[in-house]
């Protein structure tokens, strides 16, 4: 974690304020539920060429950001967090999935090298989507500059990676009405991307 108050200050003004007008050139709600959803937002230093974000269920609210230089990367981190921020809170109030339904299991994720949860993999089908539609709005943007990435192909891909995460939890898990709804609503607008 990023300490030093000036170097946060600093990477606030030069990165997280232009990956918010990213996402406000997007939607002004979205960025005001994403900082709604996420008050607290810590930058992160990995130490290496790879970088991360992350959030937890146990401390709603705080995430963490690259503490990179790069506004679409920050950008999307920021709308990852808050998506996952948003299903925790849901998560909190009723379950997706039915008592039968495996919890221990882990499964092929379609986002990293190690197996995950049923639950998790409803995450990252919600969260990956939410990310495609960043993308694909940014298609349409005539000022982007495609050194930031191709976001045909960004968007594209994540929306493939949802469907894919939709496969394992249809196939492996039993869920409740809402659940299932919820999956539905994930795969239409992941295929609506497509």
């Amino acid at each position: 974690i990023i300490r030093d108050v000036n170097v946060c200050n600093d990477w606030s003004k030069k990165v997280l304020y232009p990956a918010m007008d990213i996402l406000n050139e997007i939607d002004r709600q979205l960025t005001y539920e994403c900082l709604l959803l996420s008050p607290i937002i810590l930058p992160l230093h990995s130490g290496s060429i790879g970088f991360g974000s992350a959030s937890s269920e146990d401390i709603l609210g705080l995430i963490y950001l690259p503490g990179v230089n790069t506004k679409y990367d920050v950008a999307e981190c920021l709308l990852h967090e808050a998506t996952h921020q948003k299903l925790f809170r849901i998560e909190s109030g009723v379950s997706f999935f039915l008592d039968e339904s495996p919890k221990e299991e882990q499964y092929y994720s379609p986002w990293r090298a190690d197996p995950r949860p049923l639950r998790m993999i409803l995450h990252g089908s919600y969260v990956f989507t939410a990310i495609a539609e960043m993308w694909a709005s940014i298609t349409e943007q005539t000022n982007y500059n495609a050194i930031n990435g191709d976001p045909i192909f960004l968007s594209t891909f994540r929306a493939l990676q949802a469907i894919e995460g939709i496969k394992i939890i249809n196939k492996y898990s039993s869920l409740q009405k809402h659940g299932q709804n919820l999956l539905d609503s994930i795969q239409e607008n992941a295929e609506s991307v497509i």
